[in-house]
């Protein structure tokens, strides 16, 4: 994501991440996202003590905390806008704000979408809906 900012001149600050186990399960997920993380190359992940959270984030209490030094953030909106740009010039179609009743996977490998007003076929979906992403996908997926 920061080479894509660069590249498209996108304001961006590689600032880090604290991300926080508030339990014993939490943390045990969180050991293995700190192995998904060393796997894929990100440097320099480690755990906070309390100490070193309690300097980095005075007002957070938690049960364990991984630093993400190479995390930012970025221009949302100028990051979209570009994806967007982007995506349209091969030809593809980005839709907001369209309620989604069913999903179907058809025999020729297309996917079948059933919203308010429209039956769309596409070859490829990808679904950008949120928080409750996970929900989503279940429900329509089974």
């Amino acid at each position: 994501m920061t080479h894509f900012c660069r590249q498209h001149d996108i304001h961006h600050e590689v600032c880090g991440k604290v991300v926080f186990a508030s339990n014993s399960n939490q943390a045990e997920m969180l050991r293995e996202l700190a192995k998904s993380g060393h796997a894929n190359g990100l440097k320099d992940l480690s755990f906070l003590s309390k100490e070193a959270l309690r300097k980095r984030e005075p007002m957070v209490l938690a049960y364990e905390v991984l630093l993400v030094p190479e995390e930012g953030i970025a221009d949302y909106k100028s990051l979209i806008h570009k994806l967007i740009e982007l995506i349209k010039q091969f030809g593809a179609e980005v839709k907001f704000n369209t309620p989604v009743f069913r999903i179907e996977q058809m025999i020729n490998g297309k996917v079948r979408i059933e919203s308010r007003e429209e039956l769309l076929e596409y070859d490829l979906l990808i679904s950008c809906n949120g928080l409750h992403s996970d929900r989503t996908y279940k429900n329509f997926t089974g």
